[in-house]
């Protein structure tokens, strides 16, 4: 997990750093895309790839890392769910519920990944 987290905040850093990269190859880029200015035509604009590519990789990057992260969590939370042993207590904002134990673990165990659907495209 640590080596993930390093490589997220080194993502995140590299994106930021671009940022003002980018925005300085954009303007340019704009500039030269207008073509002439005062009857002077100027060559064709060449599209900043260098500095979008270091803005949107590194953001790439951490949207998968992020997902594999959330995804892990979620597979270890669960197996240790389904190892507990026998004698085991429940706290809820640290109070014990013994009553409800077995409900609490059991929804916990059924927590699946949120699926967002838009139900009203279907009517």
């Amino acid at each position: 997990m640590n080596v993930l987290n390093a490589i997220f905040y080194c993502a995140a850093a590299t994106g930021i750093m671009a940022i003002p990269f980018l925005v300085v190859n954009w303007v340019r880029y704009m500039r030269a895309r207008r073509g002439t200015l005062d009857g002077i035509t100027r060559p064709p604009a060449k599209f900043p790839i260098k500095s979008v590519s270091f803005f949107v990789v590194p953001g790439l990057i951490m949207v998968v890392v992020a997902d594999f992260m959330t995804s892990f969590v979620r597979r270890e939370a669960l197996e240790f769910l389904q190892n507990l042993p026998e004698q085991y207590v429940v706290r809820v904002n640290q109070q014990q519920h013994i009553a409800d134990a077995e409900e609490v673990i059991s929804t916990l165990k059924g927590i699946a990944p949120y699926q967002y659907y838009d139900l009203k495209c279907g009517d």
